[in-house]
């Protein structure tokens, strides 16, 4: 499944994983030593970090994604798709006022918090 997504997504893993075109592993042992490869593995840390924090955001505002989702994958990935839509629309609406240490919860790019059928100029 990871391998057949388009060119310009990616899954974000540990060492434990085999880097290919669309997993993205930090480097280890001697490599880290290479500043390019030590500046990619702070960035690729910094976006798990962000990751993270947005999933913790989510499960902290839906409890229902505190236990075990007793549901198809294709159908749990729609449920968090559409629990960043509900958090948004919180937000929008004052429900949640952004942390000013960790910057604003809106981590995802505008495109995911369309709604099908809307147009950009009408983003929730």
């Amino acid at each position: 499944m990871v391998e057949a997504l388009p060119r310009t997504h990616y899954v974000v893993g540990d060492n434990t994983y085999t880097p290919t075109e669309h997993v993205l592993v930090p480097f280890s042992g001697s490599e880290k030593d290479d500043h390019d490869k030590d500046c990619y593995n702070f960035y690729l840390s910094q976006m798990r970090i962000r990751i993270e924090m947005a999933f913790g955001r989510l499960v902290s505002k839906w409890r229902v994604l505190k236990s075990p989702l007793n549901v198809a994958l294709k159908n749990a990935t729609r449920m968090i798709y559409y629990g960043t839509i509900l958090h948004n629309f919180c937000i929008n609406e004052g429900d949640i006022v952004p942390d000013p240490q960790l910057g604003d919860p809106r981590v995802l790019p505008p495109e995911m918090y369309r709604v099908a059928g809307q147009s950009e100029d009408n983003l929730i």
